[in-house]
């Protein structure tokens, strides 16, 4: 495994990607792993990341060389980015897989959608994607979303069931092919959110079906 830097390629990404938020600490996916740790920002908390790699040739790929740091997105999402220098040169293959729970704590909201973009590129028979599927508390899939070279570069999908807790998978994936290579050097993740519906509406939802039951009764009696 050689050890490449990509800064140019990683301040072009942030200029494109368009966080807002101000830099803070950022935290190792090895070091959230291993401590159990987790990430918070504003009615979000990321937590039970868990991380491994699998690569073969030139690569470039670890979980103690990714950065996770929380992040709003142009649009006032919360989420994450992951930054690094991966890469698979010719005849090489990385294959990183990550995971996590996102939870909203606030009582009001739920997670509605996913939003998926990324920075990779390839050359020749290179190539690059990241896959992620969004799972309930029941193992059931609710969400899939996908990123790739050349394109699409980002990707957003609603969540089938609105919660407030969910699980993220993320496989992370570079091919050198046979004269090519693949780099990622961020990937933005983003979730947008729904509110808990009140109280009163159940009941009004409620009200409203037995009304109509009633009237559809007296209709046919006519």
């Amino acid at each position: 495994m050689k050890v490449r830097f990509v800064l140019p390629a990683l301040l072009g990404a942030v200029l494109a990607f368009g966080a807002v938020d101000g830099a803070k600490a950022q935290v190792l996916l090895s070091t959230l792993i291993s401590t159990n740790g987790s990430l918070t920002i504003g009615d979000k908390v990321f937590d039970h990341f868990t991380g491994s790699v699998v690569g073969t040739g030139d690569f470039t790929a670890a979980t103690n060389l990714i950065n996770v740091d929380t992040t709003t997105t142009l649009g006032g999402d919360l989420g994450l980015v992951f930054t690094g220098a991966l890469f698979a040169g010719a005849g090489g293959v990385a294959d990183v897989s990550i995971s996590f729970d996102v939870h909203t704590t606030d009582g009001i909201h739920l997670v509605h959608d996913i939003g998926l973009s990324f920075n990779g590129q390839a050359t020749g028979t290179g190539f690059a994607q990241v896959v992620e599927d969004a799972f309930n508390g029941s193992n059931v899939n609710i969400g899939h979303a996908a990123v790739q070279t050349p394109a699409p570069l980002s990707a957003d999908v609603n969540l089938t069931q609105d919660l407030q807790s969910v699980h993220v998978t993320k496989d992370v994936l570079l091919r050198g092919g046979t004269d090519g290579n693949a780099s990622i050097s961020i990937i933005t993740q983003s979730f947008s959110q729904s509110s808990v519906p009140e109280p009163g509406s159940y009941a009004f939802a409620a009200t409203s079906g037995i009304g109509g039951l009633l009237m559809l009764r007296r209709r046919k009696k006519a």
